[in-house]
């Protein structure tokens, strides 16, 4: 059960990959590389997830105010649940 929740959050993830727009025409490179970088996420250290994942939220085009603020509240939530998950040995191990 465990591995089907990781290949619908895969799934999910590549979606929405599909529909994030960029601000430079040449990014499109990003879209490759992030998938090389995470395919084997199971055999790299957490810290390298980071990468990604930065570099998307730098290119991507702003949207709305609204949006913008709604995105901050649930990536902090998601963050949060991931470092209780991580301190607790739950995650990650």
């Amino acid at each position: 059960s465990a591995l089907f929740v990781y290949f619908i959050l895969i799934t999910i993830a590549v979606f929405s990959l599909m529909v994030t727009k960029l601000t430079m025409k040449n990014a499109w490179i990003m879209y490759p590389a992030t998938l090389l970088l995470l395919a084997p996420s199971w055999l790299i250290e957490q810290r390298y997830f980071i990468v990604p994942f930065v570099l998307f939220i730098l290119l991507r085009e702003k949207i709305d105010e609204k949006s913008e603020r709604a995105m901050i509240c649930i990536n902090a939530l998601i963050a949060i649940i991931f470092l209780f998950l991580i301190f607790s040995r739950k995650f990650f191990i």
